[in-house]
């Protein structure tokens, strides 16, 4: 556990997982913050024994921050032993009901904007938006027919911003 984590900290997460932060953060001008990267507390982290950093009877990660998290009430029980989940926008909710976006989404997803571009089939295009629902999708989710239709129009935008104009 100990050589991974290792190696974990030395190549992914200065290589991707900072980087990656940093990158986009200033992209955007947004000033974004690495929680735990001072390399005391990786040092001491480093340090502790496998079982202070995996619940191994529970499988658990991140014993120790859950534990004194709850101890200390800086979270309540339930929110310190939550499972992690990932962050996702609510995609179904926004896009189950086309006509209620803005009229350039409209355009792609209800009007002729695909078939006019002749890349994707149309129709397709037309069922796959018809059968958008937020019924059944949550964080767990993992390819919606919601997340499908947000690509299109990403495409769609993409590809009209450099090869129609």
């Amino acid at each position: 556990m100990n050589a991974a984590l290792a190696v974990e900290s030395r190549f992914r997460l200065p290589d991707y997982v900072i980087l990656r932060l940093d990158k986009l953060s200033m992209k955007y001008s947004l000033e974004a913050r690495t929680p735990f990267l001072d390399y005391r507390l990786a040092e001491f982290a480093a340090m502790l024994p496998v079982e202070y950093k995996v619940n191994l009877k529970e499988q658990k990660e991140k014993y120790i921050c859950r534990y004194a998290f709850a101890k200390y009430s800086v979270l309540d029980k339930e929110t310190a032993n939550r499972l992690k989940q990932p962050f996702t926008i609510p995609l179904a909710d926004w896009l189950a009901d086309p006509k209620s976006l803005p009229d350039f989404m409209q355009d792609i997803l209800l009007g002729d904007v695909v078939k006019n571009q002749g890349i994707l089939n149309d129709a397709f295009v037309k069922n796959l938006v018809s059968h958008v629902s937020t019924e059944g999708v949550g964080p767990q989710t993992l390819v919606s027919a919601a997340d499908r239709v947000f690509a299109i129009v990403m495409f769609t935008l993409w590809y009209d911003e450099f090869f129609v104009r």
